[in-house]
């Protein structure tokens, strides 16, 4: 003779309605997500620090400055990084100051094995002269390499300015701008 007992009734009650509802427990949706991209080729110029010159403000992004720091003719000591040169002789009217600084030209999406690169200055130089590995600068473009391949490398260029011995003390500057094009 079994005894009735109430927690034994729920319990029963509870299994009868769990097993009475079986489409309840098993709810189901579904969705799709369709993923897209428009590619584009993209060409980059990224400056960086050489090791042995000034580093550069703005490093690793294609916006840097080089700062040579304060530098005169005579009694000078430059910074790290900095090579001043004094001529003698009949060149002694001027000075130089240069520094080495590393330039990346990385492209994606081009198809192109080599680039070319050049550079100009953005405003006329005055009496001062910029070179960039021994390429005098201008207002207008100026090859630095040809059909160069050492993509995503960084490649080492240096910038020098010719100072007159006769220039008055003031701050010098220049923005030098550098045009990478994938052949």
């Amino acid at each position: 003779m079994s005894r009735y007992t109430p927690s034994r009734s729920l319990l029963l009650f509870a299994v009868g309605l769990l097993c009475a509802l079986p489409g309840m427990a098993q709810m189901v949706a579904t969705g799709t997500l369709n993923g897209s991209v428009e590619h584009r080729s993209s060409l980059t110029l990224v400056f960086n620090s050489d090791p042995a010159g000034v580093a550069l403000s703005g490093a690793a992004s294609s916006s840097a400055a080089l700062n040579f720091g304060t530098i005169s003719m005579y009694g000078a000591h430059p910074a790290a990084g900095v090579t001043l040169t004094r001529p003698t002789g009949a060149n002694s009217t001027y000075f130089t100051v240069s520094s080495p600084f590393d330039l990346e030209v990385n492209q994606g999406g081009c198809g192109s094995s080599t680039f070319n690169l050049s550079a100009y200055l953005s405003s006329p130089p005055g009496v001062f002269g910029y070179q960039v590995s021994g390429k005098t600068l201008s207002t207008n473009a100026v090859p630095l390499s040809q059909n160069d391949s050492r993509y995503a490398q960084n490649v080492q260029y240096s910038l020098s300015i010719q100072i007159p011995a006769s220039a008055a003390a003031q701050t010098i500057s220049n923005t030098i701008d550098f045009t990478a094009t994938v052949n």
